[in-house]
């Protein structure tokens, strides 16, 4: 072994500052996923259905009109007159179907002039629900 190999400076290692620097940002960028994952921001529910709606009514009857836009399960469905959301939808809603509001599985909901009716869809994935459409009688 020569002596002088040992003496002479080598110009290939990579500066302690951009170590330093890696280090940091791999740290950053690790606190962020986790950070996300943690507050439940990388898990999303399911997006909110488009539909066109349209109430139909005469006194005795309510019935809502798909449109058009992405079908409606009424499992998901919730209808709020006036405030209280007993209300759910007779069937599944798909473009160009009308189904009829329901109070229970027997009795239909009347709807009267004044009325406000809120078509609620409620995520399945998560306790939250969405406004898709909102009427005045």
């Amino acid at each position: 072994m020569k002596v002088t190999n040992l003496f002479t400076e080598d110009e290939r290692a990579v500066s302690p500052v951009v170590g330093v620097a890696l280090l940091i940002a791999i740290a950053v960028i690790l606190a962020a996923v986790i950070g996300a994952v943690v507050l439940g921001l990388g898990t999303g529910g399911v997006d909110t259905p488009q539909a066109q709606l349209q109430l139909d009514h005469d006194g005795d009857t309510a019935n809502v009109t798909h449109n058009g836009g992405e079908p409606l399960n009424a499992d998901e469905i919730v209808v709020a007159i006036n405030g209280t959301a007993d209300f759910e939808l007779e069937d599944d809603l798909t473009a160009g179907g009308a189904v009829e509001i329901m109070k229970d599985e027997s009795e239909p909901a009347t709807i009267e002039e004044g009325d406000e009716v809120v078509i609620l869809w409620q995520d399945p994935n998560r306790d939250s629900e969405s406004v898709l459409e909102r009427f005045d009688v």
